[in-house]
Formats: C-alpha cells, structure tokens, sequence
C-alpha cells in the first residue's frame, strides 16, 4: 500500500558518455542519455517508466542504483523526512546535507552497505546469471555476501523458490537447466532474498514469449502485494507497464514529458508523445475502429539534440515557442504532469 513517505527522491540527475575523438584536433562530443530529470517515489508505489528504445530509460535506472555515476545531479534513499520536505519543497541543500544523504555522494563503504537495499532484475536472465552457479548458490550470493550463514541463505533461496512457483527440486540445477521463464523467476527470487526496500524491473518480461509474459505479470502483481514492494518498471511497452503500476512517466530523449497516475493516464493522456504511444496500441476486437497518430520523422540524435522541446521535430502541434524554449512540468490535474507549451496557462 502506498503512503506518502518518499523512498526515492532524485534531483537535476543528468548523464552524458564522451565520444572517443577520431583525431586530435576534433571537438569533443558526448552523448546526452539522461538530461536533468527530477522524479519521486513513494514507498509502496510501483512507478512504471516508459518510453522508445534509446530514451534514457535503462540508464536512469541503473544510475538510481549507482551501477554507473552520474555527470551530475543528487538522489536520496529513504531520506529523513525533514530533508524529504524541504527537497519537495524545491530547497536548496548545503554542501554538509548532500554529502550525508545524496546516494551520489557516497563514500564506496556506505553504497555497498546501502545496495543492501536496493536491487535490480535485469532484462535478460540468461546473462545476469552466472553459468558455472547452481541456482542455491545464484539466489544466496547476495545474503553471504553481506556476512549471513551458508545454512541460513540456503533455507532463504528454498523459500523464495517455493514462492516463485518452482520448488525445492530447482535448488541443485544450472541456469542452463531452466526455461526463459524459470531463469527470470530466479533472477526475481535473487532480487528479493535480501528484503531490500526498492527494486529496479528493466524489462524484466521483454525477452519472454507472450504467455510466459503474462505469467511473470501476475508473478510480479502479487509479489508488489505480498511484499509491499517499492519497484521502478522499466518497460517499452505502454500495455504491460499498465498492469503492474501505480503511476506512470513517459520518457523521451532523455528528459520527462508526462507523468500521472496509470487510469488518468489512460484515460486522458495529454502530451502529443504519449497520445501517439497510447494510439499504437492495438485493440483485441475487429469491430472496433482506432485512429492511429503516426508521428513522422525520426527521432534526433543524442548527441546533437534540438533547441527547445525535443520533441517538436516530430510534433504535428509544434509552435514557435517550441523550437526556441525548453517547456516546464505544468501540474494540469492534482499529480498529472505534462511538459508541453500547449497547456501553458500564459499562452
């Protein structure tokens, strides 16, 4: 259930990756995967991120996790509430605050004990896995890692097991052993065996056949209950993010277009990106008619990103003010978001 107490809260983050100069003399250029984004989560919230492929999303959040550094910006994990209000509030923290609570600043020692907490399921589970491990030994390594007994970690592993829907006998096998299905069912078990408070889901059902699919989802649906769990899903598609998640961003280039909670976002999407994501999908029934918005052009370069909006190159509604000024979140409903000039109330 969720409350109103933030676990993640992430500020200004923003990541560039430098391009290797062919030649001496050439100008250095980076690639802007990750520009500036803000965004909270609440304990007990499954927030799902979505958005095309190269959009940022798998990068914000393995940068979440601290498994690569960002170029700039702060994230606080499970901050004190105090420091929680005034960063809501849009305060400014001294030097002496950030550098106690942003999990950016860090020291290694305190980000190894904080990983503790914090876990990922990456996409696909025949390579987050390791070959050479039983399936006992994948699912405990993160508990002896962190000093608990080998006796202890293994009851844990055969629990999580039982949970997960595949038993004891899977204790002793190799990944090489299980279906696509039954390795992620394990990379999930390997997730959860430390209790950690937040978990990262990058696509964690995109390399699995449609039906297996639909069983890690509802896997996954009564883990969120059972668990009470706090998950960023990551997910390019529009449709599976719905059925795990309370709320929902859209991402695009790097930066936050839309966010609101999943019925009022399917029910009234608002920036032109979003409608044109939510059009794409297709509706299980012959009969009924649907008016599909395809955007034209392609998506710009991360290296050489446009002025203003990134999306108006694509934008049939597109304005002057577009091209030349980045817009702000405007708040249209009480949590619905939406970063687009047309719902500015000075225009």
């Amino acid at each position: 259930m969720q409350n109103h107490k933030p676990l993640i809260l992430g500020v200004d983050i923003e990541k560039t990756f430098p391009i290797r100069s062919r030649f001496f003399f050439e100008r250095k250029r980076y690639v802007h995967a990750v520009n500036g984004v803000s965004l909270n989560i609440f304990k007990g919230e499954t927030v799902g991120l979505v958005g095309e492929t190269g959009c940022g999303k798998t990068t914000l959040g393995r940068l979440i996790l601290r498994l690569i550094e960002p170029t700039s910006g702060d994230l606080f994990f499970d901050p004190p509430e105090e420091i929680a209000h005034s960063i809501l509030e849009g305060k400014k923290l001294n030097e002496e605050e950030l550098k106690r609570y942003s999990f950016f600043r860090f020291s290694p020692n305190r980000v190894r004990k904080t990983r503790r907490e914090m876990q990922i399921v990456f996409q696909d589970p025949y390579f987050s896995l390791d070959p050479r491990y039983l399936i006992r030994d994948i699912i405990a390594e993160p508990l002896m890692a962190f000093n608990t007994g080998r006796k202890e970690a293994y009851e844990r592993a055969e629990d999580l097991l039982e949970i997960m829907g595949l038993g004891s006998n899977f204790m002793n096998k190799f990944p090489h052993e299980l279906s696509g299905g039954q390795r992620q069912r394990v990379a999930i078990a390997r997730a959860l065996v430390s209790n950690p408070k937040f978990i990262v889901f990058d696509e964690p059902t995109s390399a699995l056949d449609v039906s297996v699919q639909a069983q890690v989802l509802n896997l996954l649906y009564d883990l969120k209950e059972r668990f009470e769990l706090t998950a960023l899903f990551i997910s390019h598609n529009i449709v599976v993010v719905r059925h795990v998640a309370d709320r929902i961003i859209v991402m695009y280039l790097g930066e936050f277009v839309e966010t609101a909670e999943i019925r009022e976002m399917f029910s009234s999407p608002l920036h032109p990106y979003t409608q044109a994501l939510l059009s794409s999908v297709p509706i299980p029934d012959p009969k009924t008619k649907k008016k599909r918005m395809v955007l034209q052009g392609e998506v710009p370069s991360t290296i050489n990103l446009p002025t203003g909006c990134k999306f108006h190159p694509r934008c049939p509604l597109s304005m002057e003010i577009c091209r030349a000024k980045k817009p702000p979140m405007f708040e249209i409903k009480s949590g619905h978001y939406v970063a687009c000039w047309l719902y500015s109330p000075k225009l």
